[in-house]
C-alpha cells in the first residue's frame, strides 16, 4: 500500500518548494457522522517532494495512509504554509494535527 498521488490536486506555482495538506480518512469519516466539517489534518511544508517528507513523518503504527488534499508548488512556501495556518485558525474545514 502507498500513498496514491494520481489523486492529488496539484497548484503549480513554478517554484522549487511545496506545501501540503493531508488528512486520515478516518478522521474525516467520523467528522461527517457528526454533522462535522472540521477534522485534524497536517499542514507542512518542505523542499524535497512531499511524497518523500510526507513518508518521513509516517511510522510503522500509522493505522492506515493519509489522504492528500492538496499541494502547492511555489518559490515561496512559507507565505502560502501561513496561509493555510491562518485559515485554520478561522475554523476553516480543518483542524491541525
Amino acid at each position: 500500500m502507498d500513498l496514491d498521488i494520481q489523486k492529488w490536486v496539484v497548484i503549480n506555482e513554478g517554484g522549487q518548494e511545496f506545501v501540503y495538506l493531508y488528512f486520515y480518512g478516518t478522521y474525516k469519516d467520523i467528522a461527517m457522522m457528526n454533522a462535522v466539517i472540521q477534522w485534524p489534518c497536517k499542514i507542512g511544508r518542505t523542499d524535497q517532494h512531499p511524497l518523500v517528507r510526507i513518508r518521513q513523518q509516517l511510522n510503522a503504527s500509522t493505522p492506515e495512509l493519509p489522504e492528500v488534499a492538496v499541494v502547492f508548488q511555489c518559490d515561496n512556501s512559507r507565505q502560502y504554509a501561513n496561509s493555510m495556518f491562518v485559515l485554520n485558525t478561522h475554523k476553516y474545514y480543518y483542524k491541525t494535527l
